[in-house]
């Protein structure tokens, strides 16, 4: 089958975390040595990992360690447009379409949060402005950015309601250079 290099320039005995995967999806991992004459050598094949998203998952691209949970009450609301303008035409009555090649899509998101720490990491996710993974228990996995963030705080339940519209946007999962 067909492989995707996920990490580059580990040394003997080193270990890689992959972050990116979906949930409840079958990997295989392997490793490729390549010599000073750029002959290599790969691996066995790994045994298959899976991993299990319970709830949904905001993380920052550029450090997955940066991320957050949001688990209580989940609204999804998905949203498409497509690159179309009407153009008018002297003799025509009526417009022609004119479709692009592009398309948007996003999702409002809407999630109550029990914990006010858990929102303040939120907000500094947010503010951090990289490239957002999203992963959640349906093996929903998107890149995305968030450029804006409504925080409704019950104060009778020490609740807050946080509301946030994703765009998915272009990623490249970078390969991992380490030293």
């Amino acid at each position: 089958g067909e492989w995707i290099k996920i990490a580059a320039g580990l040394g003997e005995n080193a270990k890689y975390d992959d972050c990116a995967v979906v949930s409840e999806e079958d990997y295989e991992f392997k490793a490729r040595a390549i010599g000073v004459t750029l002959g290599y050598q790969d691996s066995d094949v790994s045994g298959i990992a899976k991993i299990k998203i319970r709830h949904t998952q905001l993380a920052n691209t550029a450090d997955y360690t940066q991320y957050v949970e949001l688990i209580y009450n989940p609204k999804k609301t998905r949203n498409f447009s497509f690159d179309e303008d009407l153009m008018h035409f002297a003799g025509r009555k009526k417009p022609v379409v004119e479709r692009g090649e592009h398309e948007d899509a996003n999702i409002m998101l809407s999630f109550i949060v029990r914990d006010s720490e858990e929102v303040e990491k939120l907000i500094a996710l947010i503010k951090q402005r990289q490239t957002i993974l999203l992963r959640d228990s349906r093996k929903k996995k998107m890149y995305l950015s968030i450029n804006n963030l409504q925080i409704q705080e019950d104060w009778m339940t020490r609740r807050h309601e946080v509301s946030f519209t994703v765009n998915e946007v272009d990623f490249q999962e970078e390969i991992k250079e380490v030293e």
